[in-house]
């Protein structure tokens, strides 16, 4: 990942299932020309890491968020750029246990809290 040059050339990459190993940090997934956010890396307990989060990575600094949005079996994170303030951008990882409905809750109840009228992008 931290060579492919498509990741690089992104402007916005966004990744689930994020855990390398147990035990990995911050410094193993990050990459050097990307600002990172991970959503598990706050919930490391004991030195070790949750098995789910999504992480997000971007060229430029983030000026919205990353704001967690989640219900049971779906997590989203929402945010926007530098480059591109206007442009909200929501990332989606849901189980395959979580229903369609409770995924089109929670993207109905995310447009309204953070996109509105804006421009936005659902990955």
């Amino acid at each position: 990942m931290k060579l492919d040059p498509n990741i690089i050339a992104s402007d916005v990459a966004c990744f689930c299932e994020t855990r390398l190993w147990h035990l990995d940090t911050n410094e193993d997934t990050s990459l050097e020309i990307k600002h990172q956010y991970r959503q598990d890396s706050k919930h490391i307990i004991a030195r070790t890491r949750l098995p789910h989060g999504i992480a997000v990575y971007s060229g430029s600094c983030f000026t919205y968020g990353p704001f967690e949005e989640t219900s049971p079996g779906i997590e989203m994170k929402v945010l926007s750029v530098k480059q591109q303030p206007e442009v909200i951008i929501v990332a989606i990882y849901k189980t395959p246990k979580a229903s369609a409905a409770s995924l089109v809750k929670l993207i109905k109840a995310v447009y309204n809290k953070h996109v509105h009228e804006s421009k936005a992008i659902f990955l």
